[in-house]
């Protein structure tokens, strides 16, 4: 449900503009996680939802790291490459779908 809403808000962004004026110049870079594969409660949503996320991200351009099922030692490994790939970037997102 809160991915629809996220999509819903980035395509009316896109409808006025916003996304794509404000966005349409320099470097912009997420980090997308989606973990599902709990070893109790599996959840079902946060893979198809990190990877539609994904998908919206790059279709206005952004450079998308993108990670499902993730474990901890991954994604602190993530997390550095995400420090290391900003530098220089004019905008940074990080998209968690995951329960922590």
């Amino acid at each position: 449900m809160r991915f629809r809403y996220c999509l819903i808000g980035l395509l009316i962004l896109m409808g006025l503009g916003v996304v794509s004026g404000a966005f349409s110049q320099g470097k912009r870079v997420a980090l997308v996680i989606g973990n599902s594969a709990y070893t109790t409660g599996p959840l079902t949503n946060p893979v198809n939802d990190a990877t539609d996320m994904a998908a919206a991200l790059k279709s206005v351009g952004f450079e998308v790291l993108l990670r499902t099922n993730a474990d901890r030692r991954a994604m602190y490994g993530l997390i550095d490459q995400f420090g290391t790939d900003i530098k220089g970037a004019d905008i940074a997102l990080f998209y968690p779908s995951l329960t922590l």
